[in-house]
């Protein structure tokens, strides 16, 4: 398995598994932060989608931050997004040759290689799944809800 199939691979099983995670955040919690400061879980899917679909953007020869979304405002809405930009990515993914990964592009919070930024955005996917599980532990959620791509 290469780097680039590794990554689409955790990135098909994280978003579907963050999707079914935020099922599990009753709808009403969906705008609810945990501090002031905090992103809410909608505010988390339209972060990582806006992540994801400006990074494969500037692979793609546009400019990090051409690409907006509006924020979701339903559970529907959300799962349809992350699952949206995702299976986009992962679709993205599979063109990439090595010959596009030499260099580096200038983001907005820095100079990175493209061989960090490629994987970013999935690692990014897996990071903020973390904090969809921790807000349904804040609302008092004890299970965990792992997801079974098999059914």
């Amino acid at each position: 398995m290469t780097f680039i199939q590794g990554l689409i691979e955790t990135n098909d099983w994280f978003c579907e598994s963050f999707a079914y995670n935020l099922g599990f955040i009753p709808e009403d919690k969906l705008s609810w932060k945990p501090a002031p400061t905090a992103r809410s879980a909608y505010e988390i899917v339209h972060h990582i989608a806006l992540g994801m679909a400006n990074m494969q953007a500037i692979f793609l020869g546009g400019t990090y931050g051409d690409v907006e979304f509006p924020e979701p405002v339903s559970l529907l809405e959300a799962q349809t997004l992350i699952r949206g930009v995702a299976r986009d990515y992962s679709e993205f993914l599979k063109g990439v040759q090595p010959s596009d990964l030499e260099g580096e592009f200038e983001l907005p919070f820095g100079t990175l290689p493209k061989t960090i930024c490629i994987g970013m955005e999935v690692q990014d996917l897996i990071h903020h799944h973390g904090q969809i599980t921790y807000i349904q532990a804040l609302l008092g959620d004890t299970e965990d809800h792992i997801f079974d791509a098999g059914n």
